[in-house]
């Protein structure tokens, strides 16, 4: 099936921020970027399974934007994706970085190697 769970998370206000100070730009970005990489080696408590994130959710990342889709859609994957939501915003937020984000649940294909998705 290609059904599962994804989210879609923007920053606010980059083109401003481009426009304004192209180095806090960029310093942003990096600072999500590394952000949701520390967040993927995240383990899951899970009725004692040693689950990881890393395992449960790809991430697809271009300009102020994350894509991030499960690899399934059992529980575990929603729980993973939710985990990875709240971590990136409480991470974000500590660096005043506003974010505005969705999750959904359906069809979702990916082809990573073209970087296509739908």
């Amino acid at each position: 099936t290609d059904c599962r769970y994804v989210a879609h998370i923007d920053i606010l206000g980059m083109s401003a921020l481009v426009l304004r100070d192209m180095d806090q730009a960029w310093g942003t970005l990096s600072d999500l970027s590394e952000a949701k990489e520390q967040i993927l080696g995240l383990e899951i408590g899970v009725m004692n399974k040693g689950l990881h994130i890393r395992d449960r959710v790809r991430t697809l990342m271009f300009s102020d934007t994350i894509v991030l889709f499960t690899l399934g859609e059992e529980a575990e994957d929603l729980y993973a994706i939710v985990i990875l939501c709240t971590e990136l915003f409480s991470r974000s937020l500590e660096r005043c970085v506003p974010l505005r984000a969705g999750i959904a649940y359906g069809p979702f294909r990916v082809n990573l190697d073209l970087e296509m998705f739908a």
